[in-house]
């Protein structure tokens, strides 16, 4: 090819056709022109094609430690379920010498929650290569791991306080404390000295409202966690056609369908306020006095909502009657679905509830 062009050049010059050679010589320009404009294109498209290709393991970094902190955030929750338990059985009496003193003295558990931010910096190192298509994922990186880090340290610290320098600890109010933690008790005795103390109550409720704050925040974080995962599913092109179930919101229909419907609140008093379970575009509603509340799903058929701090679950109680509860680690609330209401019996519990709160409760 390039032996002709210069042939023709040659052949040009001898002939002595100057207008005819410019014309040549425009158009072996234009054709070098072309030729360089197609290799500069080439090489954008391969670099651009190779940066795509590193923005793209960055995200799915991001994605795993997402996941991962997902699962971080359950552990949380999971283990205020059973503080839940465990406090309230305090904080109404519920506990005696026979009980096992782990489950009376429940300040010393401490567990904290951590996030893991190798994607999302590496996002930040690469911000003058992210395609455009990508910037919109930015707030919502940023929302995670960067504004709600500051209520998740927050949290974990005033956690942590109750068991360094908490105004209860019995390292200092209590002299036996050291024969205690030295195992010079038995069982029943352990148990008689923790019943024993004066601020086991106050100590639980300070305890318990460090805690369900570490749950609250930890719950936001997986209720935007979840939805930036799957935005970067989305993004990335990854064709998902069933999520695992720690990134679903709503459990399988058969699991939560026999509880939707309307509840009754059984304490028939001024306070009474029903409620209302119902599925709506995929996410599991209940509607509570003029609120609309999202609950999402965390296992089994406990769920939580990033509005407050409460725990949420469904079952049904030994008459087979279908309940929903919510619980905080003090209070409970109880409601039994309509269906399943023995207006008998929940008429003989007002009437005993209007007397006690008129003569106080009965001694026998």
């Amino acid at each position: 090819m390039i032996k002709f062009i210069r042939k023709i050049r040659r052949r040009l010059l001898s002939e002595n056709k100057f207008s005819k050679y410019l014309f040549y010589a425009i158009g072996e320009i234009i054709l070098v022109v072309i030729g360089i404009l197609i290799a500069v294109g080439i090489n954008g498209w391969y670099n651009t094609q190779k940066n795509e290709e590193k923005i793209k393991a960055i995200l799915t970094q991001a994605q795993h430690n997402i996941l991962v902190d997902l699962k971080d955030a359950k552990r949380i929750f999971d283990y205020f379920i059973v503080i839940d338990s465990l406090s309230r059985n305090v904080l109404n009496d519920k506990v005696t010498v026979k009980t096992n003193p782990r489950h009376i003295d429940i300040t010393e558990k401490l567990v904290d929650f951590n996030t893991n931010k190798g994607g999302y910096l590496r996002l930040i190192d690469n911000l003058e290569n992210l395609p455009e298509k990508y910037t919109d994922l930015m707030p919502y990186f940023n929302s995670i791991y960067e504004v709600l880090q500051a209520d998740i340290d927050n949290a974990n610290a005033n956690l942590l306080a109750t068991g360094v320098d908490s105004k209860f600890d019995r390292l200092y109010s209590s002299p036996q404390y050291g024969e205690y933690l030295m195992n010079q008790y038995s069982k029943e005795e352990t148990a008689n000295y923790l019943l024993n103390d004066p601020m086991l109550k106050n100590k639980t409720i300070d305890y318990v409202r460090r805690f369900r704050y570490l749950s609250w925040i930890a719950n936001i974080f997986r209720v935007e966690g979840i939805s930036l995962y799957k935005k970067l599913d989305s993004l990335i092109g990854n064709q998902i056609t069933e999520y695992p179930e720690l990134l679903c919101i709503l459990p399988p229909y058969e699991v939560i369908n026999p509880y939707l419907g309307d509840y009754k609140w059984i304490d028939g008093t001024a306070r009474d306020i029903d409620l209302s379970i119902s599925i709506e575009n995929g996410q599991l509603i209940s509607y509570y006095q003029s609120d609309k509340i999202k609950l999402y799903w965390n296992e089994s058929t406990y769920f939580f909502t990033p509005i407050n701090t409460s725990i949420v679950r469904f079952y049904k109680n030994e008459k087979g009657q279908r309940i929903s509860e919510a619980s905080d680690g003090m209070f409970n609330r109880i409601w039994i679905h309509k269906e399943d209401i023995d207006l008998k019996e929940i008429d003989i519990v007002n009437e005993y509830r209007k007397a006690s709160r008129v003569t106080g409760p009965s001694k026998n």
